[in-house]
Parts: structure tokens; C-alpha cells; sequence
């Protein structure tokens, strides 16, 4: 298997080929979006041959700096030290940090920014940009003298402080989009589609949801967007305004029993608020939920996804696909085109109704059977996050939440930060050609990718191993965590573990 990280002389007549190849099979020209300087990019545009979408990024041909991908990872505090030396080494290139307070910047009503109280966050957005590290940052808690619910940090501010609030966007945009920070992602809250009624006051995520509106709330979020987007976007044209990672609570299409789901009508009522030209993009989350009582298998049961107790014939493979098909369709419903979307929190994590008593389920940081599950889920949603065209996929997080950290407390890297790493080298630049739906019970992914060409990502989805018949003799194979594997002829047999197969 060749070294996908392909360096400098060779590296560019790679990437030479890569684009003479893209303009054989696609015959598409290059569609280039300016970006701020420390992205260095150039973005192709998609293409069609017989139906087939191909989507890569490319760096600028004249210097080519290291290949930007959407692997990215949300920690708690940026600064040197163990974790961020291992961000550094698993490239990754997005970071999501949370965040920046208004409620810390403007305290007082009428008072000025205090930018000294948030000095700490400017250090790390430095420490970033200094290191080639995209931050998408979320701005989030309005202060004491706006808020629609006294003492609620967490909810919306009175439709008499949009202006304010937008003011302070178009500060913070002036401010942190130019160098030295060079942030141009700015997300909206985050969760904001839960109610203030189940949400503590003073907590990470939002409560904009209002139980009692059609739409949970999402038409005076939409209504706040159409405030604040102009004000932003005269700051910097560039800036990149994104909807508050929904939590998309459950599947409204679908529902489980006794519940309508309402809070997932939070984005339809940003868009029925005339929204739609006021975001540049959806960030999302997409969690699933490891199940130690039920041979070893996760799925998000509130959308229908995955192989827990109450689908046995279910598929494993990561909640997002849905989440994104339901997103993308209520977008396409208000021809809301052209909007990227992020899945701004993926994770497998250890649900405390699937836990098992006494600390020795998935809650136990040493539980060698979720760690090797939370590897197989780790790979699993890079590879569909590429495959569905995510601007972003943000795992969270370094530290974790549930058990879902890439590092244990002594600093040691988790086998899913392996798995994540070696899918980094595997995807780079890879260009999705198609989904494998050929073998039952099995799921996967082909792509071109500059070193392996012709390169699949493919599992087995029930828990159960399964044996297949490739179409030729593979070149290579590996497992999730770089390990190579022997296969003679074309048989092969697969497991919950993806495997990376270059075909010929």
C-alpha cells in the first residue's frame, strides 16, 4: 500500500494527474470559491459522468501545502500540550470551539465590548491559525439585559436586541475573520432547537425551542438571522454563517410511539421565517448509542437507525446518512439550495439507559469491547461523511462526553483516534464514486483517491461476519487501523470492522 501523505515534487504530479483524470471523466471546470488565505484551497466543482458524482478539494497547484480534508475534532480548550500534538499528527484541520460569549464581551448594555474577557479564547484562535487549524467558532449566551427569559443564558434574546446581537456578530466578525486569527466559520448557538423548560440556564447548548410554536421556535431564530446576516456579512463578505448545530432530536417522519418530534421542526421554521439567503450553512449532530446488553451493537432508535433491541434486522452504519437525507429534503422543500452542511458533533457514545451496572459496560474508560466498537464507528463515519459531501465532520471530542474521547485520562490515545488517523491517510483527497449495495447485510463505499485509485471502504452492518466475492483480486487490504490484511484470491470475509480494499 502506498503513502497517501505524497510530498512535494511527487505530490504534485499526483495532484497533476488527479486533475487531468477529473477532467476526463467529469469534463467539468474548475469552480474556485475565494477563501481566506490560511485555507489555501481550491475547490472543485461537481461533475457528472452517467450519474456518478465526483467532489474533491484541492490545494493551489503553485505552492501545494498539505491537502485540506473535512476531519476535524471539537475540544474544550486549544493549547499545546498532549492533545494538541495529537490533533496536530492525525491532521486534522477543522476544530470546533465553544465559545465565543456574548453575554462575557458586553455585559453591560450600551457599554462596550470587553474583548479582554474573552483573551483566553483569542490566544487559542491564534494558536490555530498559527498552526494551520480551521476553527468553526460558536457564539452563543446572551447577556443578562437582553434576554427574553431572565436568567436564561442559553435562550434567545427580545426581538428588540437583534440589532445588538448583530452589531456584536459584525464586531466579532471584523475582528476574527482578518489575520492574525483568520476565523471565517461562525456558528449560531449550539442546540439551539431544545426548550429553556428542560434546559439548565447557564449551559453549553442552546433553548431557542418554544413547545407551544408549530415550529418549536425556529421562526424567531430565522427571524434573528435575517437581522444579524447582513450586518455580519458587510463586515467580511467571505464569513461563513451557520445554523447552531441542530440536535435533531428525533425523526418527525417518523416519530416513536407518543411523541411528534416537534423540536425537528426548528429548521423548516427557520426557512418558513424567509431565512433561506441568511446561512451559508446547517451544522448538525449526529450521535448513536452503543448497546453492551445486545451482542455488542449501536443505533439511534429515535431515528430509526441502527441495531439496538427494538431492530434486529437492522443495519449498523452511522445515523448521519439519515440526518442528512432529512436536512437535505427540508431544504430542497424551500429551495434553499446550495448550503453546506456540518456534522458539527459525531460520536458513538455509551447511552446510561444501555450501560450496565457496577462500571463494567461501555461507561468503563477501559472497556476493550466498546473501544473496538467505537474504532469500527469511528471509520464507518469519516467515509460516509466524505461520501455525503459534509463541508465538516466534527468528532466529539477529544475529551469526551459518555465515554466518547479519543484519549484516555492519562493522555494515551483511544483505538478510535488510531482509526480516525488512518482514515485521514486513506480519504485524503478522495473523490466518492459510489455506494456498494451488491452484497446483503454488507455496506460500503468506492473511491478514487490519488495514490490507491480505485479504493473501497466496506462492512459488514448486522454483527455478524460475512463473506464476499470481490469482483478481482484486491491489490491490498487493510483494517480500520492500518494493519494489513492476507487475502488470497477474491474471497473475503467481513466483519462490523471496515476494511480498506484497493481494487484494481
Amino acid at each position: 500500500m502506498c503513502n497517501f501523505k505524497i510530498k512535494n515534487k511527487a505530490r504534485k504530479s499526483v495532484f497533476i494527474g488527479l486533475i487531468v483524470i477529473l477532467f476526463i471523466f467529469g469534463g467539468s471546470w474548475f469552480a474556485g470559491r475565494a477563501e481566506p488565505a490560511a485555507a489555501n484551497r481550491m475547490e472543485l466543482g461537481d461533475a457528472t459522468q452517467n450519474g456518478t458524482n465526483f467532489y474533491s478539494y484541492l490545494p493551489k497547484v503553485l505552492n501545494m501545502p498539505d491537502a485540506q480534508t473535512l476531519f476535524g475534532v471539537e475540544v474544550s480548550k486549544l493549547q499545546t500540550g498532549n492533545n494538541f500534538n495529537l490533533i496536530r499528527s492525525a491532521d486534522f484541520y477543522f476544530v470546533r470551539r465553544n465559545g465565543l460569549l456574548w453575554s462575557a464581551v458586553e455585559p453591560v448594555k450600551n457599554g462596550g465590548y470587553n474583548w479582554g474577557n474573552v483573551a483566553s479564547l483569542e490566544q487559542e484562535l491564534l494558536l490555530a491559525s498559527q498552526n494551520g487549524l480551521r476553527p468553526i467558532l460558536i457564539v452563543r449566551s446572551t447577556p443578562s439585559w437582553a434576554q427574553r427569559f431572565n436568567g436564561y443564558f442559553c435562550g434567545p434574546m427580545k426581538d428588540e436586541y437583534f440589532d445588538e446581537f448583530g452589531a456584536f456578530l459584525a464586531a466579532a466578525v471584523a475582528r476574527y475573520s482578518s489575520p492574525p486569527y483568520n476565523v471565517d466559520y461562525f456558528e449560531i448557538w449550539n442546540e439551539p432547537d431544545v426548550d429553556p423548560a428542560i434546559s439548565p440556564p447557564d449551559q453549553v447548548f442552546g433553548c431557542w425551542g418554544d413547545n407551544g410554536d408549530k415550529y418549536y421556535g425556529g421562526r424567531k431564530y430565522g427571524q434573528m438571522l435575517n437581522v444579524v446576516a447582513p450586518m455580519m456579512r458587510a463586515a467580511n463578505p467571505k464569513v461563513k454563517i451557520l445554523i447552531g448545530g441542530l440536535l435533531l432530536d428525533c425523526d418527525p417522519r417518523n416519530p416513536p410511539p407518543g411523541e411528534n418530534c416537534k423540536p425537528s421542526k426548528f429548521l423548516e421554521g427557520i426557512l418558513v421565517s424567509g431565512a433561506k439567503n441568511s446561512f451559508d450553512g446547517v451544522s448538525f449532530h449526529a450521535y448513536d448509542f452503543y448497546n453492551y446488553w445486545n451482542a455488542n451493537t449501536f443505533g439511534n432508535p429515535r431515528w430509526n437507525s441502527g441495531k439496538l433491541n427494538s431492530e434486529p434486522n437492522g443495519v449498523m452504519q452511522p445515523v448521519m446518512s439519515t440526518k442528512i437525507a432529512f436536512i437535505n429534503g427540508v431544504l430542497g422543500n424551500f429551495g434553499a439550495t446550495g448550503k453546506f452542511l456540518i456534522n458539527s458533533e459525531v460520536a458513538l457514545v455509551c447511552g446510561p439507559a444501555l450501560a450496565s451496572p457496577g462500571g463494567t459496560g461501555c461507561e468503563a474508560a477501559d472497556n476493550s469491547t466498546f473501544e473496538q466498537m467505537k474504532k469500527a464507528y469511528a471509520a464507518q463515519a469519516y467515509a460516509v461523511g466524505l461520501y455525503e459531501k459534509l463541508r465538516a465532520n466534527i468528532w466529539f471530542s477529544m475529551e469526551g462526553w459518555r465515554n466518547s474521547g479519543l484519549v484516555y485520562g492519562n493522555g494515551t490515545p483511544r483505538p478510535a483516534y488510531y482509526a480516525i488517523k488512518f482514515a485521514e491517510d486513506m480519504l485524503w483527497q478522495a473523490v466518492p464514486i459510489s455506494k456498494i449495495t451488491n452484497y446483503p447485510n454488507v455496506v460500503g463505499y468506492k473511491f478514487f483517491t490519488p495514490a490507491a485509485n480505485n479504493l473501497w471502504i466496506i462492512w459488514a452492518t448486522d454483527g455478524t461476519s460475512k463473506n464476499i466475492t470481490l469482483p478481482a483480486t484486491p491489490k491490498a487490504i487493510r483494517d480500520s487501523a492500518g494493519n494489513s490484511v492476507t487475502v488470497t484470491g477474491t474471497s473475503v470475509t467481513l466483519s462490523i470492522q471496515p476494511y480498506y480494499i484497493e481494487m484494481p
